[in-house]
This record gives structure tokens, sequence and C-alpha cells, in this order.
């Protein structure tokens, strides 16, 4: 019996030693679970104060690729207008070059007809001549 009722006495110790240890366990998981909390709640302030800061960054970053593809719109639109300009150009130089070239052709045609019929006066006149000279030679 003495060891029965010593068995009895350990088994009531270890049941104090495991009630001790789920208490301090029980202390601890609500510690933790306040941890937790805390942790949740600092990442949740973390975030609120960051997500100002983040969107105006990238409200920032969107207005400098606005920028930089209205500055290439622009760009584009120049080099567009040039390039426009330079075929105006290239069409008004060949026109000029046409006039011109027509003009001096029709100079040197009118030339052309102009000693044609100087010519053929001349030949008249020499075949004349001639024909006034057979005459007198007959």
């Amino acid at each position: 019996m003495n060891s029965d009722a010593q068995l009895q006495t350990r088994l009531y110790q270890i049941l104090g030693i495991i009630e001790q240890q789920q208490a301090q366990n029980t202390k601890l998981l609500s510690k933790l679970e306040g941890y937790i909390g805390l942790e949740r709640q600092i990442t949740a302030q973390s975030l609120a104060a960051i997500r100002p800061v983040l969107a105006q960054e990238f409200q920032k970053s969107l207005t400098e690729q606005r920028n930089h593809m209205k500055t290439i719109r622009e760009e584009f639109d120049q080099i567009h207008k040039d390039r426009h300009m330079l075929w105006e150009d290239k069409k008004r130089y060949t026109y000029v070059i046409f006039g011109l070239v027509g003009f001096f052709l029709g100079v040197m045609f009118t030339y052309a007809l102009i000693v044609k019929m100087q010519v053929n006066s001349k030949l008249s006149e020499i075949s004349q001549r001639l024909a006034v000279i057979e005459q007198n030679n007959h």
C-alpha cells in the first residue's frame, strides 16, 4: 500500500507539473497571439504609410513615361514634317528644272527656226541668182 500511495502521490505531482506546463503554454500562446496581432497591426500601419509613397512614386514614374512618350511623338511629328517639306522642296526643284529645260529647249527651237528661215532665204536668194546667171549664160 505504501507503494500505491507513493505512486498516487507521484502521479498527482506529475499531473500538477503537466497543469503548470499547460498554464505556462497557454500564457506563452496568449503572448504569441498578442505578438502576432501586434505584428499584423504594425504591418498594416507600415503598408498604410508606404501606400501613398508608392502611389506617388508610381504616379511620378507614369508622368515621366508620358512626358517621354510625348517628346518622342513630337520628335516623330517633326521628322515627318521635315520629310514632307523636303519632298515638297524636291518637287519644287524638279518643276523648276523641267521649266528651265523646257524654256531652253523652246529658245533653241526658236533659234533653230530663225536660222532655218535665214538659211532658206539665203538659199532662195542664191537660187534666184543662179537662175539669173544661167539665163544670162544661155
